[in-house]
């Protein structure tokens, strides 16, 4: 950073991506690395004080080690650069790539020219949006083996997936990554082995739905099902070939050839994509699947998440 940068900076004062601190405090910059570096990163200017007026600090190597290593304490550790410009010591942070970082402090985001600790909530809220926390992989509190597990549905799975019980049937869901060793079930396991997926998730729901004409107003047949994840996949698309249109393809020899409306394969990959791209951390994004009498071109691509 050259100067003319520097003062132009200082006219245009904190904000999201600059912040100004009169004098140094290890616990105030690391919340300020983590904010930034939890965000779009920014720098950190020590010696200006929140008015923009440049006072100056004392540099030294012990506070630029020091400095160093607060952002190496940070969790995970938070790269860092160092410039010095008129008495000003300046710390670049760059935007993170292993979010969400924390510090003894917590965990903080940059909103507008300030550092918000983030609460439980939203910590659990941007584990989500950063990827960290996949549904699937997180562990439920409320289904166990005496509430809501179904032993007949596990015996399908097996015997779909074609595994032999050489195992007890504990460790067989443990290998499938749906059981810890602690026999707590994560929502993998309640999607694929419960008895009322609806009870646990309302957001697990696949409704379909055939209505006459393109406004909806007439239904003419409805759907919703409630099972597991394989169930409910398998009554899925039962419920679509059994509406489905079907075609004969009549040669001089040979036998008749049937012909869907929609090829299967198509529309077996849009029912999938639906299921494993929904955002089961939002309440009330079940899937539904609308079927018109005369469908559009982009049908089955429409099918998806309300």
């Amino acid at each position: 950073m050259n100067k003319k940068e520097f003062e132009f900076l200082l006219k245009q004062g904190e904000g999201l991506k600059i912040e100004f601190k009169e004098n140094y405090s290890s616990k105030d910059i690391a919340k300020e690395f983590v904010a930034f570096a939890n965000t779009e990163g920014g720098r950190i200017f020590i010696g200006i004080d929140n008015r923009g007026v440049v006072k100056g600090i004392k540099i030294t190597n012990d506070l630029k080690s020091e400095i160093q290593n607060t952002a190496r304490n940070c969790d995970p550790s938070i790269a860092i650069e160092l410039e010095i410009i008129n008495s000003v010591l300046i710390v670049n942070v760059d935007e993170g790539i292993n979010k969400p970082y924390r510090c003894s402090s917590g965990f903080f985001l940059r909103q507008g020219s300030n550092s918000q600790k983030l609460s439980t909530d939203e910590i659990r809220d941007f584990f989500n949006q950063e990827g960290k926390i996949l549904f699937d992989e997180a562990i439920n509190k409320e289904f166990s083996f005496k509430n809501g597990f179904d032993q007949m549905k596990f015996d399908t799975f097996l015997q779909k997936a074609k595994i032999s019980r050489v195992i007890p049937d504990k460790n067989i869901l443990i290998n499938l990554g749906v059981l810890t060793e602690t026999e707590k079930f994560k929502n993998a396991g309640v999607l694929f082995f419960c008895n009322n997926v609806e009870k646990f998730f309302k957001q697990a729901i696949i409704t379909c739905v055939l209505y006459k004409g393109s406004d909806k107003y007439k239904i003419i047949d409805r759907k919703d099902f409630t099972e597991d994840s394989l169930s409910n996949y398998h009554n899925v698309m039962s419920f679509l070939l059994r509406n489905l249109r079907l075609e004969y393809k009549i040669e001089t020899a040979g036998p008749r050839e049937e012909i869907l409306e929609i090829p299967e394969d198509a529309l077996r990959e849009a029912v999938v994509n639906s299921m494993a791209h929904r955002d089961y951390n939002e309440r009330g994004a079940n899937v539904q699947i609308d079927y018109p009498e005369n469908y559009p071109e982009n049908y089955p691509e429409n099918i998806g998440a309300n």
